[in-house]
């Protein structure tokens, strides 16, 4: 489908590299998991969010998920970490199908 073909077209652009998960990590992920009720059940989706947001050179997530596409506490925390320097743009979060 077209948009698999462009995901995998961003994905060759960007050549990607992935962070692993530590403590700053784990500590975004439970602020996540704190101040969004709705995330709280679902910690393996604010791992997935926190890893996104402690990279500072990420600028884009893509995600099926609701829960994340519309939460105001994961761009909140965004924006707080660009303010304080650890970010270099405030995260967008994507719905593939809107590519």
């Amino acid at each position: 489908s077209h948009m698999w073909e462009a995901l995998s077209e961003i994905y060759h652009n960007l050549k990607p590299r992935y962070v692993e998960i530590n403590e700053e990590v784990l500590e975004i992920a439970m602020e996540v998991a704190e101040k969004d009720k709705y995330l709280r059940e679902y910690f393996s989706d604010c791992l997935i969010v926190a890893q996104a947001i402690y990279d500072p050179f990420s600028t884009h997530l893509f995600t099926l998920d609701n829960l994340i596409i519309n939460s105001k506490v994961i761009r909140d925390i965004s924006v707080s970490r660009k303010k304080e320097g650890k970010r270099y743009r405030n995260l967008q979060i994507w719905e593939p199908s809107k590519i």
